[in-house]
């Protein structure tokens, strides 16, 4: 009982490890996105998009911090209505 106990543990430990590998390699990905978009820049055309961009962040923002807020106030209404009759249960760790 004791070795899986201590097989648990080591488990427990890799999952922790992937989960911190995919968080990291998300934000690589977006911090490489943001590279192309300005190495892009230099060239009329696709300068467009980095321009376009540039000038649409604010609107951008506000749209999603109101999307954000709409989708959970969704999100908590489905939630308290429909969260006890479900009868699949998912565990998180």
């Amino acid at each position: 009982m004791v070795e899986m106990g201590a097989m648990f543990l080591e488990m427990k430990s890799l999952v922790e490890y992937l989960q911190l590998y995919m968080t990291f390699s998300g934000i690589n990905i977006m911090l490489l996105l943001g590279r192309i978009l300005k190495l892009m820049d230099f060239q009329p055309r696709l300068g467009v998009i980095t321009h376009t961009l540039a000038l649409a962040t604010a609107d951008l923002t506000h749209f999603f911090v109101i999307f954000a807020m709409i989708f959970m106030g969704y999100a908590f209404i489905g939630h308290v209505i429909f969260g006890y009759s479900s009868s699949v249960r998912i565990v998180f760790p």
